[in-house]
């Protein structure tokens, strides 16, 4: 009775150490990798082996658009198309609009230069620049008419003033075109010196020319 009441108790205590430990990889098959857990499911996620990757959470610091000092090659270009869109847009209104409207689309142009110390400089620049245009049109404002805001249709696109614009008077729009187009021989010029990176030199040179050819605006009629 003794030795069968003994044999009872050791196989009680042998079985746990047969079963296979549910939380261990089971071995691989041929040709297969084990499945390795490098992280851990949250909650009730359904998946075996590898989880799904992680995914940003609202209070982690995402990646920031726009504050990479390298350029994806296309943003001399991009904003080329967007300084070509508002010229043609501020060339569709009379002559006496045209400074402030341009001053309005440089404003454009300098909120879409990256983030970055490489592009800061320029920023600066182009910001400058514009307030300056924008100076012209006020010191010469037309005072029978006030700013508004105006739209015209480039292309089948309806491009729209971002804020109002002033007319100039018109006894005195040429000498404001020559002080604006004077104000943007400049800016074209500090362009090309402003960028302290190769990519940036090539990105800005870009946008300088683009700048240059907006003087079409600001030869009277």
């Amino acid at each position: 009775m003794i030795r069968i009441l003994t044999i009872a108790l050791a196989a009680a205590f042998a079985a746990p150490a047969l079963a296979t430990p549910m939380f261990l990889p089971q071995p691989a098959l041929h040709g297969e990798s084990s499945p390795i857990l490098t992280q851990t499911c949250e909650g009730s996620c359904g998946c075996e082996g590898e989880c799904p990757p992680p995914k940003f959470r609202d209070d982690q610091e995402q990646p920031a658009k726009g504050t990479t000092e390298e350029s994806d090659g296309n943003l001399g270009s991009d904003i080329a198309i967007l300084l070509s869109l508002g010229t043609d847009a501020c060339g569709d209104y009379d002559e006496v609009w045209r400074i402030d409207c341009l001053s309005m689309e440089l404003e454009r142009v300098a909120a879409r230069l990256p983030k970055a110390a490489a592009y800061d400089s320029a920023r600066a620049e182009v910001t400058a620049a514009a307030a300056r245009l924008h100076a012209i049109a006020m010191a010469n404002a037309d005072p029978a008419r006030p700013a508004v805001r105006r739209e015209a249709t480039v292309k089948g696109t309806k491009v729209r003033t971002t804020r109002p614009i002033t007319p100039v008077a018109p006894a005195r729009v040429a000498a404001a075109n020559a002080q604006a187009a004077a104000v943007v021989d400049e800016l074209a010029t500090t362009l090309l010196r402003s960028a302290p990176t190769p990519t940036a030199q090539r990105e800005l040179a870009r946008v300088a020319q683009a700048v240059d050819s907006t003087k079409v605006l600001l030869r009277s009629s």
